[in-house]
């Protein structure tokens, strides 16, 4: 039973996932090793955890890739209700300064606006799909869902989480325009929105703010606030157009680029496979783009096309956002690479996104095949 799902499976898609994996697993333990012997007495400290992280990620990635996506949309509503209320359990249990991580008995399980943003896709697919008739009416279309995304978006800001809020908004809002909501409505949300969120981070004066007067200010405060840019720019100098070779990387040593294995692995990617390593991986996010865009196209219902274009985004934007800062084109935000970065949620929640991708275009082939048969 189980070889015959296999049979099924998208393997376009799945081999760039595991390409992408096993990369992406290699270069963070390049990345890790020393901080981690240097730390926990343990080369393979982080990535060893992060294998475990794959694996359950790939068991669940198989079990959404065989489980009926349609069936998705009924529990669209319970999903999100969930993962709010996980949110905000996180924000109020929270002992630190931060409640971004659900944490029990001390432990810290998942980042939860990771589980946000897949039920959040999830559940404007679904809407977009029954509320098609009047999505174009402001007050009956419009207004309902942008009201229950700000709701669940106002919560991560809460966090405090604004970057992640305002990715998730980005990629819900692309989503809306696809899905057929007025491009005017849309540029009202952010001429409302915009001063608020600029207020927001004006009155937080903290490291949000700090953040973007430093982006602006790039060869000021290179020993504090832009060390952390500078040094990700000089390991990619470094890196050339073949790179310093697999394990060669220098700026991933203790003490000259912190968060290294999460925030700016793509500073370790360019030093050690350079120019063209970059090219070769940046290939494979564009690969599994369009192949994300093709299951979209060929989805037997508009719940199934909206999800696949969600999930696309979803991934596509943290890429774009991630080298984006780490080259000094946006200010640091803190979102990880996908495949690539350390961090349990981040790559279990792709890795379900994925299953839930290989679903549709199963679902895709089956359909063609009824519609040839018939």
């Amino acid at each position: 039973m189980m070889i015959k799902h296999f049979e099924h499976f998208d393997k376009q898609l799945i081999i760039i996932t595991l390409i992408l994996l096993s990369v992406g697993s290699i270069m963070l333990f390049s990345a890790s090793s020393h901080y981690a012997n240097e730390t926990f007495g343990n080369h393979t400290y982080f990535f060893n955890k992060h294998i475990l992280r794959i694996l359950i990620g790939i068991i669940l990635m198989f079990f959404l890739s065989i489980f009926d996506y349609k069936n998705l949309k009924y529990i669209s509503t319970i999903l999100l209700i969930f993962s709010f209320l996980i949110v905000m359990i996180a924000h109020f249990t929270s002992d630190s300064k931060t409640s971004r991580w659900l944490i029990v008995g001390g432990k810290t399980l998942f980042t939860t606006s990771d589980l946000s943003r897949i039920t959040l896709v999830i559940f404007t697919s679904y809407y977009l799909e029954k509320s098609y008739r009047y999505i174009k009416d402001f007050k009956r279309g419009f207004l309902p869902i942008i009201t229950i995304i700000g709701i669940n978006l106002l919560a991560i800001v809460l966090q405090p989480d604004l970057s992640t809020s305002l990715t998730i908004g980005m990629i819900l809002s692309i989503l809306l325009f696809i899905g057929g909501v007025r491009l005017k409505h849309l540029i009202i949300l952010v001429c409302t929105t915009l001063p608020f969120i600029l207020f927001y981070i004006w009155l937080q004066k903290g490291y949000q703010w700090q953040r973007i007067i430093n982006w602006l200010n790039p060869n000021h405060h290179l020993d504090a606030g832009n060390y952390q840019s500078s040094q990700a720019l000089l390991g990619l100098g470094n890196g050339g157009l073949l790179g310093q070779g697999l394990g060669n990387s220098i700026i991933k040593f203790p003490g000259l680029l912190p968060e290294i294995q999460t925030d700016f692995i793509f500073s370790v990617i360019g030093e050690e496979l350079g120019f063209f390593g970059i090219i070769l991986i940046l290939f494979l996010f564009v690969w599994l783009f369009f192949k994300g865009m093709l299951i979209a196209k060929n989805a037997s219902d508009a719940f199934g096309m909206y999800l696949a274009i969600g999930i696309v985004l979803n991934i596509k934007l943290y890429v774009l956002i991630n080298i984006s800062y780490v080259v000094g084109f946006l200010p640091t935000t803190g979102l990880p690479l996908p495949f690539f970065s350390y961090g349990g949620s981040n790559i279990i929640i792709t890795l379900m996104s994925i299953g839930i991708l290989n679903n549709i275009s199963m679902k895709n082939k089956f359909s063609n095949i009824k519609r040839t048969i018939f």
